[in-house]
């Protein structure tokens, strides 16, 4: 059947003013979400111990987590990866990545977790174990060494790890062996004394004087 172009249009009209008329009443309620939201905030705020709650911390106290040994993030994405070294008196040094830094992380996850299923005594755990530590360490490890011994961080320096995804399971502190003049294998925690922290936030937390 023939439909006339006037009731058709008029159809049109009436769906897109409906339409029009729910998204303004969904941002309606989206702003007094918001504003209830604002509201809560501001009430924890002012109780005692909570004056920062949901506010971003300013870069001076982010680079103090440092004071007690630098710290390096680890950050893993699909879209960039990067590695950044936070000192307490400089600024952070950035170490680029490249372009398959996510993928090879992963793989060496996966990996690693494939070998775990089938025993941590079993010696396909073991080989995998050392072909991932190596792996880590040619993707981490030699970048990382390589800017602090420009930097002119000492080795047996204390050093925080403050990996993301997947590389919150992978041993950074193991990584290696890394040549050395002797016949004996290094690693990661050879040279440098490493802890982790699973945010800049939870270090400072933890660095802060007990009462």
């Amino acid at each position: 059947m023939s439909i006339s172009p006037n009731v058709w249009m008029n159809d049109v009209k009436t769906a897109d003013q409906e339409l029009m008329d729910l998204f303004s009443c969904l941002m309606v309620k989206q702003q007094n979400l918001l504003d209830e939201c604002n509201d809560l905030i501001i009430q924890i705020q002012a109780l005692p111990g909570f004056e920062r709650f949901m506010t971003a911390l300013s870069f001076n106290t982010l680079r103090s987590t440092a004071a007690h040994g630098l710290v390096i993030i680890i950050n893993h994405c699909d879209w960039c990866s990067d590695i950044i070294i936070l000192l307490h008196h400089s600024p952070p040094s950035l170490i680029p990545t490249s372009h398959d830094f996510c993928s090879r992380a992963n793989g060496m996850r996966d990996k690693l977790f494939d070998a775990q299923k089938k025993g941590l005594n079993s010696m396909d755990y073991k080989d995998i174990l050392g072909s991932v530590l190596r792996d880590l360490y040619d993707l981490v490890g030699r970048p990382v060494i390589e800017r602090l011994r420009s930097l002119n961080v000492p080795e047996q320096s204390c050093i925080w790890w403050c990996p993301t995804s997947v590389f919150c399971s992978l041993p950074l502190h193991a990584m290696g062996p890394i040549q050395s003049d002797g016949n004996v294998n290094l690693y990661f925690s050879n040279l440098y004394i490493p802890s982790y922290t699973p945010t800049l936030s939870a270090l400072i937390q933890a660095c802060k004087p007990s009462t």
